[in-house]
């Protein structure tokens, strides 16, 4: 039996920036205070927590894999030092502001024997690995999917629509936006990005100069 993916549902596409296992005592990651990316994080004993705006807090659970959305004002204070795991990531298609709505706060995720071994391998890959090559990343890949998935599989019908709404309304831009990041130092004309985006010149202006004529 084969399963088609229904229009717009095949995945979210992710780039992972950057993760690490070291051990953290006053401050996390210098990097970790840039808020437009997404975050997994994971802990091997308790004592960190996020205090988050109006002073509401979140401890972070030792062994569990804590998802934070983009666009979250917080601050991470430690009890002690402890040994982290994180990665910084984004999904391609779907901007932070997508997030707000879906995720308002950390998440700490059910216990799941399968990504925690992986995430386990993970911690033991980077802490000998001299860099993130593409096989290390396509594993962190492998568990941000599955943390989102989980994420994603719990949340209410009336929550998820809306943002995945949003993904489905940029996916044919997916491979010019993917482009315009690689290249930005390059010239870039519209018919060349037309072409990346599988359309005609007009069609891939028409929308651009409809919405500025609408402002």
């Amino acid at each position: 039996m084969s399963v088609l993916f229904a229009d717009g549902q095949e995945g979210l596409y992710t780039r992972v920036y950057s993760a690490g296992y070291l051990t953290v005592d006053q401050w996390w990651p210098e990097t970790d205070r840039i808020r437009s990316f997404w975050r997994l994080y994971l802990n091997k004993e308790d004592g960190a927590r996020f205090e988050l705006g109006g002073g509401e807090g979140f401890a972070l659970p030792a062994g569990r894999l804590v998802l934070v959305p983009p666009g979250l004002e917080f601050d991470i204070r430690l009890d002690h030092p402890l040994v982290h795991f994180f990665t910084y990531f984004e999904f391609l298609g779907w901007p932070p502001e997508a997030a707000r709505g879906l995720l308002p706060t950390p998440v700490a995720l059910a216990p799941d024997e399968f990504a925690l071994r992986l995430a386990e391998q993970l911690c033991q890959d980077l802490a000998e690995a001299p860099r993130l090559d593409v096989v290390l990343t396509g594993r962190v890949k492998a568990l941000i999917n599955l943390a989102v998935a989980q994420v994603l599989a719990d949340l209410p019908e009336e929550r998820l629509r809306p943002a995945l709404r949003i993904h489905e309304g940029q996916r044919e831009l997916l491979a010019v936006l993917q482009y315009i990041d690689e290249n930005l130092a390059e010239p870039m004309s519209n018919a060349r990005l037309a072409e990346i985006a599988l359309a005609s010149e007009s069609r891939f202006v028409r929308p651009v100069a409809s919405r500025k004529r609408r402002m």
